[in-house]
């Protein structure tokens, strides 16, 4: 499990936001009846805020795996990751002049930077004995044989951490006055800045040359 490793993850994450509302937006949208001159109904008013920080903090269950892990003999336990980060948004507005005033409309794009740090784990067993023969091997003598390996106890652990760098486009409206939806999408460089492997079990060789006499 030390080479060619690609994770997979499935996460459940929570996002905190935090931005500074401008207070001169009206923070209510009334209905009035001209008519009669009463109040219909009032509604919170969407207020998306141009510059935010964010807060996640996730959950994930990876797959660490390489070719020879694939092999059927090998038990792979689900592992954990855990990732915390912080992000910087800034949202895009249009301008308009209506009754002498310029009015900002949120439009529906952002963008977005951040640092994070991910921790992930995970571990292998072989849980019953294995035998594999390798074929035609050359010993320091020069002799060829086959060589039989015997494998038993096999157990191995890994854990990785990663310094996250996010960059993506935020799509949709955050709001922080009203419920609304949006969704990132961009890139996320991990750089491994720690890493520990750890193996345990025993293995036993045998082989044979053949000598032919003249």
């Amino acid at each position: 499990m030390k080479k060619y490793i690609l994770t997979l993850l499935l996460s459940l994450s929570a996002t905190f936001l935090f931005a500074q509302v401008d207070v001169r937006h009206n923070m209510f949208v009334a209905n009035v009846d001209t008519a009669r001159g009463t109040l219909r109904h009032l509604n919170f008013r969407s207020i998306v805020p141009e510059h935010a920080l964010s807060f996640n903090l996730g959950y994930s269950i990876p797959t660490i795996t390489n070719a020879l892990t694939n092999q059927d003999f090998w038990d792979k336990n689900l592992g954990t990751a855990l990732s915390f980060g912080v992000n910087y948004k800034r949202h895009f507005f249009t301008s308009s002049i209506a009754d002498g005033r310029e009015v900002r409309q949120p439009m529906l794009f952002g963008v977005g930077a951040g640092l994070g740090i991910s921790h992930l784990s995970q571990q292998a067993i072989m849980n019953y004995n294995h035998t594999e023969i390798l074929r035609n091997f050359v010993d320091r003598d020069g002799h060829t044989c086959d060589v039989t390996l015997s494998y038993r106890g096999i157990r191995e652990r890994i854990s990785l951490t990663y310094l996250d760098i996010p960059l993506y486009v935020e799509i949709g409206r955050p709001s922080q006055t009203r419920l609304s939806g949006f969704f990132n999408a961009g890139l996320r460089a991990s750089i491994l800045i720690s890493h520990q492997f750890s193996g345990e079990g025993t293995f036993t060789s045998t082989g044979f040359t053949k000598e032919v006499a003249i």
